[in-house]
């Protein structure tokens, strides 16, 4: 195939709980990936709980097939908050 890529985010950002709340995305769900085409964003270490490895502010990303400039502007609205 030509033309497709993939990659792995990873952002460190302060306080990822409180800024990225269930509706603070519009086109993110908040879940963990399980191959699908959609786009997820994850907070590891709540998943995980008690006693996780994970650091607190680290978020794990997993992009579909949106559009790169949708998908930046709604993380940045997000993170706006």
């Amino acid at each position: 195939m030509i033309g497709l890529a993939s990659a792995v985010v990873v952002w460190s950002i302060p306080d990822p709980r409180g800024r990225l709340r269930d509706e603070a995305t519009r086109l993110f769900v908040r879940a963990t990936s399980l191959g699908g085409v959609e786009s997820l964003i994850e907070h590891r270490a709540s998943s995980e709980g008690p006693g996780s490895r994970t650091p607190e502010n680290l978020l794990r990303v997993s992009v579909g097939l949106e559009h790169p400039d949708d998908l930046l502007a709604d993380l940045a609205q997000a993170l706006s908050r």
